[in-house]
């Protein structure tokens, strides 16, 4: 630790060593002596002042020596034309009261913005695209020293290091040699921006990392020591100094040998000054001190103005960074060629109302420049004019015959010439040694007070009243801008201006040229006022008696509330049970609450509630939610939850639900109501009953189902059918219908005997409090004892042969019965079903009652043959029910007995052995197989062919029925073959009768079988 601090403290002390050598050093002549900045700058238009900037590159040169020798600056310029930016940007001089408007053009190829710390505005994060433009604005300005910088756009941090700062002061109205009050007041000003460069970010903007960031150069107003500019003075005077630091880097400035007192710090003046040897500010601060050069200060005497951290080295170089002087002139050798000074300006009365002359005192001196004597002095209205041309002075001792002369004027506002407009004019003096040099202005403000007070930032609170309150009125009064003499009144009317001094009084808070006026419209007033738009006009009285002109603000009378409308209960009515959703397991309520309602203004909405069954007074009730979060709007939309435990206990039946709503003025508006049903009761079935003919022969009938109440969730589901007797395929077609009945479609199916409808309760039926059918639980909601119907339908029981089968003959009979008696039956109602066949048909009906016969021609060919009824609707019982119900086809029978019409002869498809072969043994057999199913096979029907010496062959028996035969046959003595034969006798026949092979012995014959070899 030692070892750094040790060099740390000899340099600290080498460099302090050097300051104080320049100090006492000698000086060369200066060629003018410090004087306050401007006035103002920019342009001004009544209480607004522009200044136009713009957003450029420029150059900065580097103290001798310096590597590079200039860097690349970005930075603001009072013109137009492209790299001109300066190093600190133009100062900005503005009024207390005013508004100010910047306009920048950005001259750069990136987006940039514009903020001041310290003053109320935007936060402008996008800023002016190149060479566009973009105007902020700033009001009611407060006097101070501010800095004014690149705004937070994307890359803001990197502009400001670049170089794109100023400084803006605004001035106390109407006391330009004072920063803050009478305490402030200075004889001479200059700033003092401090700032930092680092080449290397200035060389490579764009790939500058910030975070490496490492100054080399310390700068003040642009300049680094020896190339900054001193501030020159004379002893006994005042200096305020402005100091802005507008780097990166927190800088401790102080002036060697003397303290100052900080009299502020950004623009915010303290109630208590202190003193310091040197005052911190960090990056972007700024503070006002004031420097008093001692009386005795010997002409020549320097005040070194310095960084205090001793870092007063250019790139670690030499002996340079942030320092200048606070300089006191030597005295001029030679020809006097510098005019005297002017100080203790003071004009009386000031302010003035201009109707009389204003007193003018000031003082000259040649001391510090010549010490010839004063042999004149003159003053301008409004600025310096060419010299010997103002308005002359005299002497106060009557004689111009010293170095140092006291000076007086008299100045008449009205005389021809001047005849001065109310407001401030800046009065400028200088004075004339013997030696004819006149010397440098200086000025104060004449302030001529012939117009009253401007009143602006005027409010009505509350806006909009419904008349039961007072409504505030306040404002500001401001003469700085007329005359800047203290606000003594103020007054109001309402809806008309009337004569000076006749409206109601308002209070003043504190005797200023800018002071707040107040007042309270009393509650009746208001309550007398119509509905509707009202003007407040306010103006405000100077000290002089000047009345400013009216100014107005509107306030609002409202005595109606908002309408209340879209009333919605969801889910109503309701069992007590019945939640809106799961995770709300409450009954919601939603309105929509809207303003105006009846009167002429509209107001927001403020609040909403709602009472169950009983109103109560306004504002009890139970409040609503805004659905956006927030009544704040002409049109507001509200809701709540009843908790089903609220729900629960109310009684059953309906109850009135009460909704309205509050505007912003404190008015409620009409109720708008709505129903909560409670329903605990579970619905039933009341009835099941017929709503078709009865008995009936139709294909549908309905049935009326009737609820205890409207219900909902009925469907096919919900129903079953009860058949009786020879009732089948009897469906459900359709439900419909709402509310407490229902129409239940019904297929009655085929058959006679009853149907029944019943509800199978399932629990889907339910009604609109989602009370289920019969109660919770399937099954308690059953009926199954409606009315039934009678379905008397005349069927097809049979239709079967009536003659033999299988058959050959050319005509069979059919016997139709019927379940009853019928009429209307002929050949039209039947079809024949053929397999086979040609030219079959229905040759006749007969028969009564519930039988009928149906010859049937068989027509040719082999085949099967059926008879069936085709239900054409002209079948019908003796009470006229049509066959298998109204419509045709649904008593169609198409299952009856078939006939097999068999007209081809049997024959023999093969005899083959059925025993091995060659055989010895006693006995075989063969097997014989016919075309298809015969009787009257015996041993008769067969033949045995022998070869060899065979004899002795027999036939034993046959066996078999259907289309196969078993012969079984004895073999005799000897060997040779054996062959059985079949020998047509026309004893073999199919069971149509048809002989084998045909009518006539031995067309059948077979006498190709397989032989056995016996051995």
């Amino acid at each position: 630790m030692n070892t750094k601090t040790l060099p740390r403290l000899r340099t600290g002390l080498l460099l302090l060593g050097m300051i104080f050598a320049l100090c006492v050093a000698a000086i060369q002549p200066q060629a003018a002596y410090a004087s306050v900045l401007p006035g103002t700058t920019c342009t001004a238009v009544g209480l607004v002042r522009t200044c136009d900037l713009w957003a450029t590159t420029g150059t900065l040169t580097l103290p001798a020596g310096s590597v590079p020798a200039s860097v690349t600056i970005w930075g603001y310029s009072e013109t137009s034309t492209p790299d001109t930016a300066t190093l600190p940007g133009p100062t900005l001089i503005a009024t207390e009261g005013e508004t100010l408007e910047i306009n920048l053009t950005n001259g750069l190829s990136e987006a940039t913005s514009l903020s001041i710390r310290g003053l109320s505005g935007p936060s402008d994060t996008s800023g002016a695209a190149p060479s566009g433009t973009k105007t902020y604005t700033y009001a009611d300005l407060q006097p101070g020293t501010y800095v004014y910088e690149a705004g937070p756009t994307a890359n803001g941090e990197r502009q400001i290091a670049m170089g794109m700062y100023g400084v803006l002061i605004v001035r106390p109205a109407g006391f330009p040699l004072q920063a803050y009050g009478s305490a402030s007041a200075f004889d001479d000003e200059a700033v003092l921006v401090t700032s930092e460069i680092d080449p290397a970010l200035n060389a490579a903007p764009a790939a500058f990392d910030l975070r490496n960031f490492a100054p080399k150069y310390f700068l003040f107003n642009g300049k680094a020591y020896p190339d900054t500019t001193t501030i020159d003075t004379d002893a006994g005077r005042k200096v305020l100094l402005r100091l802005v630091n507008a780097g990166l880097e927190n800088h401790s400035i102080g002036v060697l040998g003397l303290r100052y007192s900080v009299l502020s710090i950004d623009g915010k003046p303290f109630a208590q000054p202190h003193t310091a040897v040197a005052e911190t500010l960090s990056a972007g601060q700024t503070a006002d001190v004031l420097v008093s050069i001692p009386a005795a200060a010997p002409a020549g005497m320097k005040y070194a103005v310095y960084d205090s951290s001793l870092r007063l080295l250019n790139n670690g170089q030499g002996f340079g960074g942030m320092l200048t002087f606070l300089t006191v002139p030597a005295a001029v050798p030679g020809p006097d060629i510098t005019g005297p000074s002017a100080s203790g300006l003071t004009l009386s009365p000031n302010p003035s109302d201009g109707s009389g002359p204003v007193v003018f005192n000031a003082a000259a001196s040649d001391l510090a420049s010549g010490g010839n004597n004063i042999s004149a002095a003159e003053y301008f209205v409004g600025a310096p004019g060419t010299s010997g041309a103002g308005f002359a002075m005299t002497a106060t001792d009557a004689a111009f015959d010293s170095a140092t002369e006291s000076v007086t004027a008299t100045i008449d506002p009205t005389i021809s010439g001047l005849n001065l407009a109310a407001g401030i004019h800046n009065i400028y003096i200088h004075g004339q040694d013997s030696a004819g040099n006149w010397g440098s202005f200086n000025f104060i403000a004449m302030n001529l007070d012939k117009e009253g007070p401007a009143t602006a930032s005027l409010q009505a609170t509350p806006n909009i009243s419904k008349g039961n309150v007072d409504v505030a009125l306040s404002g500001s009064a401001n003469d700085t801008a007329t005359g800047n003499s203290n606000i003594q009144a103020a007054e109001y009317f309402i809806d008309a201006a009337g004569a000076n001094g006749s409206g109601a009084s308002m209070n003043v808070n504190q005797v200023a040229p800018i002071a707040s006026v107040t007042a309270s419209i009393p509650a009746a007033t208001i309550n007398a006022l119509s509905q509707g738009n009202h003007q407040a006009f306010i103006h405000s009285q100077d000290a002089f008696g000047n009345w400013g002109a009216f100014t107005s603000v509107q306030f609002s009378v409202d005595k109606t509330g908002p309408a209340t409308s879209g009333l919605l209960l969801r889910p109503n009515p309701n069992n007590g049970a019945l939640a809106y959703s799961p995770s709300f397991q409450s009954v919601r309520l939603d309105a929509t609450f809207s303003e105006p309602g009846a009167g002429p203004v509209t107001s927001t909405v403020a609040n909403a509630e709602f009472f169950i069954d009983a109103v109560g007074a306004d504002g009890t009730g139970i409040l609503m939610t805004p659905n956006d979060g927030l009544f704040n709007g002409v049109t507001e939309n509200g809701y709540t939850y009843i908790p089903l435990i609220t729900v629960n206990a109310l009684a059953e039946g309906p109850h009135l639900i009460s909704v309205h709503g509050k505007d912003a003025a404190g008015n409620w508006g009409p109720f708008t109501t709505t129903t909560l049903t409670i329903d605990k009761t579970v619905p039933t079935v009341v009835s099941i009953v017929r709503a078709s003919a009865n008995p009936t022969g139709a294909a549908t009938v309905n049935f009326t189902v009737t609820f205890s109440e409207t219900v909902l969730g009925v469907d096919g589901f919900d129903f079953s059918l009860t058949p009786t007797g020879a009732v089948t395929g009897a469906s459900i077609v359709s439900v419909s219908g709402v509310g407490v009945t229902r129409t239940v479609t019904v297929n009655t199916g085929t058959g006679a005997g009853t149907l029944r409808l019943d509800v199978t309760d399932n629990d889907t039926i339910k009604d609109s409090a989602s009370n289920r059918l019969g109660g919770t639980g399937a099954g308690n909601g059953n009926f199954t004892t409606g009315e039934a119907y009678t379905l008397d339908k005349p069927t097809v029981v049979s239709i079967n042969r009536a003659s033999a089968n299988p058959t050959t003959a050319a005509n069979v009979n059919f016997t139709v019965t019927f379940s009853e008696t019928v009429t209307g039956v002929n050949t039209a109602d039947f079809s024949l079903t053929t397999t086979g066949l040609v030219g079959a048909s229905i040759t006749s009906v007969s028969g009564s009652g519930a039988t009928r016969t149906v010859a049937v021609n068989t027509g040719t060919g082999t085949g099967t043959i059926r008879l069936d009824l085709v239900d054409d609707d002209t079948i019908m019982d003796t009470s006229s029910f049509r066959l298998g119900g109204t419509g045709a086809g649904n008593g169609n029978f198409a299952t009856g007995q078939v006939y097999s019409i068999d007209r081809t002869a049997p024959t023999v498809v093969s005899i083959v052995r059925a025993s091995p072969n060659p055989t010895t043994a006693s006995t075989v057999n063969f097997t014989v197989t016919f075309s298809e199913s015969v009787i009257g096979v015996d041993q008769f029907d067969f033949s045995l062919i022998n070869t060899g010496t065979m004899t002795g062959t027999s036939i034993i028996s046959v066996g078999g029925v259907g289309i196969v035969r078993t012969v079984t046959v004895n073999t005799g003595t000897g060997s040779g073959t054996l062959r059985l034969d079949l020998i047509d006798n026309d004893t073999i026949r199919d069971l149509a009768a048809n002989r084998l092979g045909g009518l006539g012995a031995g067309n059948g014959n077979y006498t190709t079988g397989q032989i056995y070899n016996v051995r």
